[in-house]
């Protein structure tokens, strides 16, 4: 019988986890646009074909500082068909280019002062990061930074998943 209720108990936790980390049925993702900090403009059509991965940080935030030298990896590695663009939140131009020259961060960088591609995105944490994919549909969202390796393999899961 304690073996009948681990084996419950662990496919439980296994389908809790599978509902938890499954993409939901795909949507179109809402368009936006914004002005980057070389004053590029940006809308979800200019990454049309490609995986766009919208970084929502700030620089006053601990785990958004955490993530960002993963993301730097990412970027720098050259993945055909994938683009980042970071979305600073409530913040400060100064303390972002200063943020994203300390970091040497490469990827575009926009303020989101007014939060409206946060509010279309319904984005309630920082740092949250969602993978659109090159059909312009939502395809994951990741909320949180747990560490750095749990990080990575879901960011890489879902990159391998649609790229």
């Amino acid at each position: 019988m304690p073996r009948l209720v681990h084996t419950a108990a662990t496919l439980l936790a296994l389908c809790l986890w599978a509902a938890q980390t499954m993409p939901a049925r795909a949507e179109p993702a809402p368009d936006f646009k914004v002005t980057d900090l070389d004053g590029v403009s940006h809308s979800l059509a200019n990454y049309r074909g490609r995986v766009l991965l919208l970084n929502f940080w700030a620089s006053w935030c601990n785990d958004c500082k955490r993530e960002v030298p993963s993301l730097v990896r990412l970027n720098g590695e050259a993945r055909p068909g994938l683009a980042i663009l970071g979305l600073a939140v409530n913040d400060a131009e100064p303390n972002v280019r200063a943020f994203a020259g300390q970091q040497k961060i490469t990827y575009p960088i926009a303020l989101d002062d007014d939060s409206v591609v946060t509010q279309l995105y319904e984005i309630e944490f920082i740092p949250t990061i969602v993978i659109i994919d090159g059909d312009g549909e939502l395809y994951d969202t990741i909320v949180g930074f747990g560490t750095v390796a749990h990080f990575e393999a879901s960011v890489l899961r879902s990159l391998f998943e649609v790229l």
